[in-house]
């Protein structure tokens, strides 16, 4: 019989300052036990991505993503190299993870993907106003999750920046925050992927030398890269010195089928008293989505089902029960944590502007108390 899964009341958290080099050698030095583990235990690496890197088309396929992460972003692909090596772990293993469905679909293979995605929803109202994110992933990746709040001294001006990562991923791909904005990140399901382009696991962590919603789109928009090599979206807040004043966008980016040298993107501002639920289908940009029938979209169809069952949140509470939502016995809920799933929500998360504060759940925010709390300065 299997083992049943059980959450730790654990969220570890490593304050680092130094070269992105010295940056990624810390974080793997201090998690090399988590991101050793969850190397071993990552069915879709062990199983999936190894056996086509070992084939001479997938090494291929690798090398020109590889070759274009280090033309375009040396200063991350350092920093996931001193990951592994304070990690102890083969560097191409963390890349592979960093290419995620790349390698597969550019292959012509069927994606891995099972329902792997998250659940975000943006409340802009005159009163309240949050961004509330389930971090939803393989069921292996629960307890193998910590903190990085990091000064990259390299950079010019440094990068300062919190994140939420996955052990072995660079920060970026899934919520955080620098002095600026914060914001989120939900995969989305692209029909045609692109090789030699970097993957959004780079182009994420890029957001964090960003400053302003044009910086922002700047970095989406990967002309050096010839554009992104797949598919998500974005919830960003931009800070103000008056909740009222602060800024609400939600940008989906993909890559342009036929390439056009850039990704396709789109972007759409949330006016004072507007609200957005956003999974893992595409709501505004035009582009060619997987089909409705796939893992990855379907489950999204069905958690905006389960949304439009709850009326939209207006306060903290309000919100906590809709992330928190597990009430349906057959369909997929927005709070993930069946056995029988692949997939399950690692943790939420919640950007309150009005309290200035970022809150971590790991077990369900409806019933439980935030593990982790951290002015958002």
């Amino acid at each position: 019989m299997a083992a049943v899964l059980r959450r730790r009341d654990c969220l570890p958290i490593v304050y680092v300052r130094g070269t992105h080099y010295d940056v990624g050698y810390d974080i793997g030095r201090t998690f090399a036990s988590l991101i050793q583990d969850y190397l071993k235990n990552y069915k879709v690496l062990n199983e999936t991505y190894v056996p086509q890197y070992l084939t001479e088309k997938g090494r291929a396929v690798y090398e020109s993503a590889l070759a274009t992460c280090e033309r375009v972003y040396p200063q991350y692909v350092q920093e996931l190299r001193g990951t592994a090596d304070g990690a102890d772990v083969p560097f191409y293993k963390l890349f592979l993870m960093h290419l995620d469905d790349v390698l597969p679909v550019v292959l012509g293979e069927e994606s891995p993907n099972q329902g792997q995605g998250c659940s975000t929803m943006t409340v802009n109202q005159p009163s309240e106003k949050f961004i509330g994110h389930t971090e939803d992933g393989f069921k292996e990746a629960l307890n193998h999750v910590y903190v990085v709040k990091a000064t990259i001294t390299d950079s010019s001006p440094p990068e300062e920046f919190t994140a939420f990562c996955y052990a072995g991923l660079l920060p970026g791909y899934s919520m955080g925050f620098n002095k600026h904005f914060a914001f989120s990140v939900n995969i989305l399901g692209s029909k045609h992927l692109a090789k030699g382009s970097p993957p959004r696991t780079f182009v994420s962590r890029a957001l964090f030398a960003a400053n302003s919603i044009d910086s922002v789109k700047k970095v989406l928009q990967c002309q050096e890269g010839g554009g992104i090599a797949d598919a998500m979206s974005l919830n960003l807040i931009f800070f103000a010195d008056q909740p009222e004043n602060c800024q609400f966008f939600n940008v989906e980016v993909g890559p342009s089928w036929p390439r056009s040298g850039e990704s396709a993107l789109s972007v759409v501002q949330l006016n004072q008293g507007q609200n957005l639920f956003h999974c893992n289908r595409f709501l505004h940009l035009k582009t060619h989505e997987l089909d409705p029938s796939h893992p990855l979209v379907n489950s999204s169809y069905q958690r905006h089902s389960s949304k439009d069952k709850i009326p939209d949140p207006r306060s903290k509470m309000e919100l906590l029960n809709l992330m928190g939502d597990d009430s349906s016995s057959e369909s997929v809920n927005i709070f993930r944590e069946k056995q029988t799933e692949a997939v399950w929500t690692i943790a939420v998360g919640v950007f309150n502007i009005s309290a200035r504060t970022w809150s971590v759940y790991i077990g369900n925010p409806k019933n439980s108390e935030p593990l982790l709390e951290l002015p958002l300065n």
